[in-house]
């Protein structure tokens, strides 16, 4: 009898144990995350009634709750760690449905024609141009009031954290195809390598080779070997070799590129945020990239290249059927409005389509039919 009891306590023991080191490592794995979260450079968050349509249809409202929307963006500027200003010369939304951890990315073209203004003061340009002249707040509004979208947070990289973490994860495989792209690509690298301080090295070949960070980030930025769509379709491919190679990655390798990164990162993400999606990393599966709009028309206005949607209704239809699978949605009384004035301004509408010439991303393994 004794002896039963004594087998219990000590049973007891040690779940006991085991449970305090549960917790003991849950404990560390939260420090370790807070610390690396307390040298990224942090802003206020984006309050979300500022930013947002106020005529999103409640359903609208239902279903994108049950998706993290997170705009990104990365800057073309001279200079690393300015955040503040710059053209966001990338531009993507990357949508996580919170229930099955899956990830669609979204390219928005620079080059789009958008109201890029607020609701009341409305101004008609790229898209490029709202985050430098109002920051990520007025760039993040430009998505949502165009987009029928929520977004209230946003990750800002620069060049310099685009060509680290490509090198600590031993680069990337890419084919660098003859023609105009070997042509110019030894030309951005300079220029990427000037702007970060990096070491330049030379692409000597085209091919398939592995690419090191500078080289990498320079594929991303060849402006002239098509036009913009093939652009940031290597902006989508560079970004899911990233992803590809990360949740590859061991532990040791994550952590040198927290710590080589975190100073080249902006956000409004908060610390809990930050904890939870470190949490979930290896959960999430990237299962589809495009570009927006889909349906669009290219030319000069003011002798400046835009891009116009064929219209901007349609596309919006378009891009909620991709991202929640709503098939029958109805965009909101602004973005009717603003697709009504964008097509008067640029003389372009459903009908107008042009073919990009860019096929869909490889890649893409779950796109909305």
């Amino acid at each position: 009898m004794g002896g039963n009891k004594k087998k219990k306590r000590k049973k007891r023991k040690i779940i006991i144990f085991i449970v305090e080191l549960i917790l003991l490592i849950i404990l560390l794995a939260a420090l370790f995350l807070w610390s690396k979260y307390q040298r990224m450079e942090h802003v206020d968050n984006i309050e979300t009634e500022d930013v947002v349509n106020n005529d999103l249809a409640n359903t609208t409202q239902e279903v994108l709750k049950g998706y993290t929307n997170i705009a990104v963006f990365g800057l073309d500027n001279e200079k690393s760690g300015v955040f503040t200003s710059g053209n966001s010369d990338m531009i993507m939304i990357a949508s996580i449905n919170n229930d099955t951890k899956e990830v669609k990315v979204v390219s928005v073209y620079r080059d789009t024609y958008l109201n890029v203004g607020t609701n009341e003061d409305r101004y008609y340009w790229k898209a490029n141009y709202a985050y430098n002249h109002g920051g990520p707040e007025q760039a993040v509004r430009m998505l949502n009031q165009n987009l029928d979208l929520d977004i209230a947070d946003y990750v800002a990289v620069d060049f310099y954290a685009v060509c680290k973490v490509i090198d600590l994860l031993g680069g990337l495989e890419i084919n660098v195809e003859e023609g105009a792209m070997m042509d110019e690509i030894n030309i951005y690298i300079a220029e990427t390598a000037a702007y970060t301080g990096l070491e330049p090295h030379m692409i000597e070949h085209p091919g398939v080779q592995t690419l090191d960070g500078v080289q990498a980030t320079a594929y991303c930025r060849i402006r002239h070997d098509a036009t913009d769509f093939r652009r940031a379709q290597r902006q989508r491919e560079v970004l899911s070799k990233m992803i590809e190679k990360t949740k590859s990655s061991d532990i040791l390798t994550i952590n040198k590129i927290i710590n080589a990164v975190l100073d080249d990162i902006r956000t409004d993400l908060t610390e809990m945020q930050m904890i939870s999606m470190a949490a979930q990393l290896l959960n999430y599966e990237l299962v589809g990239t495009t570009g927006f709009p889909f349906e669009l028309y290219t030319f000069d206005l003011s002798r400046k290249y835009i891009v116009a949607p064929c219209d901007l209704e349609k596309n919006v239809r378009e891009l909620h059927a991709y991202l929640f699978g709503e098939y029958d949605y109805t965009p909101s009384p602004t973005v009717l409005d603003l697709s009504r004035a964008i097509a008067e301004d640029t003389g372009k509408g459903v009908g107008d389509e042009q073919v990009t010439g860019v096929e869909e991303d490889h890649y893409n393994t779950n796109a909305a039919e």
